[in-house]
C-alpha cells in the first residue's frame, strides 16, 4: 500500500516583523506631537479596534510546499508612512 504525504510550510516572518514594527510605531508616537502624527496614531487605533477593513494578505507559493505570507496592505501602508515621517 502506497502512502502519500503532503508537507506545507507557512512562512510568517514578514507578518511577525510587521506586527513588531506596528508596536514600535505606536510606542514612538507617544512622544511625537502634531496633527500628522495623531492622524497616524488614529489609523492604528482604527485598525486595532476593527474599524478598518483589512484586505486579504498577499501570499506567495514558492514551491516545495512553501507559502510566504506578507502583511496586510493596510499595515504596510502605516509602516511606510511612519518611516517617511521618521517615527521609526
Amino acid at each position: 500500500m502506497a502512502q502519500l504525504l503532503t508537507r506545507l510550510i507557512c512562512e510568517v516572518d514578514l507578518l511577525s516583523d510587521a506586527f513588531a514594527d506596528m508596536e514600535r510605531i505606536f510606542r514612538a508616537l507617544a512622544t511625537c506631537h502634531g496633527q500628522q502624527f495623531r492622524a497616524l496614531e488614529n489609523r492604528i487605533e482604527r485598525l486595532l479596534n476593527g474599524e478598518t477593513k483589512l484586505s486579504d494578505p498577499t501570499t506567495h507559493h514558492i514551491g516545495g510546499g512553501r507559502i510566504v505570507f506578507e502583511p496586510f496592505p493596510e499595515i504596510r501602508s502605516i509602516i511606510r508612512d511612519a518611516r517617511a515621517m521618521g517615527v521609526i
